[in-house]
């Protein structure tokens, strides 16, 4: 009975051991003139999710897990797209003097790869027209012609290959569709940019971007773009319809949590959207409320937790953080050093486009200002201090310019900045009046410190 007993447990042990090897995922192969000897496969993220070793004479085999989906498998300084799923057992060949070229796949899982090797080529050929720099240029019917034909050369590839598992070929002609899509979604913008043409709008009959997009398909959410394009879609039909709101970023978040039918697909765009969100809004509290109920990832809402907690330290009326930092001329100086006057305070770097977009109209305000009670703090970040000196000296930038490039900087760290620009307004007492104040280009900037300080 026992030995029995043993003896069916082996069997389910063996049957189990079997099916954990058919869940793994096999490549191997060999690269002719093979250089390194090594190479890895990454994820869309570019985390690395297995390490090959490659032998002297170019030959290679791992074994591996993975979630079914797209990555990329690199070797030198060459790469190319593969699509993997549990249980392929894929061989590759392929000649690094002509790597795109040369990739060929056999086994399980070789139609899906195969494929994706001939429309690498098909990319390299359409370079030129897929370039928005070509396109952008064209009027709307010339664009709307070419982004169709372009569209069915790659359709018609797709449908030249044969044998893709199911889930391959739902995900791939998504995958063309959002790329057709964002295409023409992005085509106004693009031709007003690429012409200069700034007043440029498309015509009464230019076709909805989005009407063949599936807008609440979640097995989409590891395709790479579907999620931005989501963005897109929600940031445009909320633009549309949107009232004006004295807070942008609790009336979006508003709207996703009212609009977005799939709750899947609205708490992956909520967790985006409060990613920077929470640390723009003015109403903190409820920002967070809100996110908090339409969240259930435990991992995400603990990410948003951690950062709801710093963002309390910094609310109106409390005291700010403080900085202690070299100045233009060498000169240290320190929010204390500040105190009696009120602070207006620009967080910003050279590389930065709004940021400098904002230098003539800071310098306008400075000029309003400049016989107020009010200091004017210009911290450069994320820079090159070399950078820094050249633009202000260039630029004739005003104020109080100030430099760190400690990524630790407390003061940085403490309001929680991770973009730029970021203006800080402080009162005479070193507290915080708004840690998310507005531009020196919005009107209501110049009206909110007529108020503190009076008018010229």
């Amino acid at each position: 009975m026992i030995k029995n007993f043993f003896g069916v447990l082996s069997l389910v042990f063996i049957a189990f051991l079997g099916k954990a090897q058919q869940s793994n995922i096999i490549l191997s192969g060999k690269i002719m003139h093979a250089k390194a000897d090594s190479g890895f496969i990454a994820d869309p993220n570019k985390k690395t999710v297995a390490i090959f070793n490659v032998s002297k004479k170019g030959e290679f085999n791992t074994t591996f897990y993975a979630t079914s989906g797209y990555y990329t498998f690199n070797y030198g300084e060459e790469y190319t797209n593969v699509y993997l799923k549990p249980g392929f057992n894929l061989q590759i060949t392929l000649d690094t003097k002509e790597f795109d070229e040369s990739i060929k796949y056999k086994g399980v899982g070789a139609a899906e790869n195969n494929y994706l090797a001939e429309k690498l080529l098909l990319d390299a050929k359409l370079e030129k027209v897929n370039n928005y720099e070509y396109y952008g240029k064209l009027t709307e019917a010339p664009f709307l012609q070419l982004t169709d034909s372009v569209y069915k050369l790659y359709v018609n590839l797709f449908n030249a290959h044969k044998d893709f598992c199911s889930d391959f070929r739902e995900l791939e002609l998504n995958k063309l569709l959002i790329s057709k899509t964002f295409k023409l979604a992005d085509y106004r913008m693009i031709h007003a940019y690429v012409t200069k043409n700034d007043s440029f709008k498309t015509s009464s009959s230019y076709p909805n971007p989005y009407a063949d997009f599936d807008v609440n398909n979640d097995k989409l959410l590891s395709m790479p773009g579907f999620i931005e394009l989501l963005e897109r879609y929600y940031n445009e039909k909320y633009s549309n319809g949107a009232k004006d709101s004295s807070d942008y970023f609790l009336s979006y978040l508003n709207f996703l949590d009212k609009t977005v039918e799939n709750k899947i697909i609205k708490e992956e765009l909520a967790f985006k959207s409060a990613k920077m969100g929470i640390s723009y809004t003015k109403e903190l509290n409820q920002y967070y409320n809100l996110y908090t109920s339409i969240a259930t990832n435990k991992e995400q809402k603990e990410r948003i937790a951690i950062k709801y907690e710093k963002l309390k330290k910094i609310t109106r009326g409390l005291p700010s953080p403080k900085f202690e930092l070299v100045d233009i001329n060498g000169k240290m100086v320190s929010l204390d050093n500040l105190k009696g006057k009120y602070v207006y305070i620009d967080v910003w770097a050279t590389w930065c486009g709004p940021c400098k977009r904002e230098i003539p109209h800071l310098k306008k305000l400075e000029d309003d200002f400049h016989s107020k009670n009010i200091a004017f703090v210009s911290i450069c970040v994320f820079d090159k201090k070399n950078n820094w000196e050249k633009m202000v000296k260039e630029k004739e930038l005003k104020g109080i310019q100030l430099f760190t490039d400690n990524k630790e900087e407390p003061f940085i760290k403490s309001y929680v900045i991770e973009g730029v620009p970021r203006f800080i307004l402080l009162d005479t007492d070193g507290n915080i009046i708004d840690s998310n104040a507005s531009r020196p280009s919005e009107p209501t900037t110049k009206s909110t410190l007529e108020k503190l300080v009076g008018k010229n």
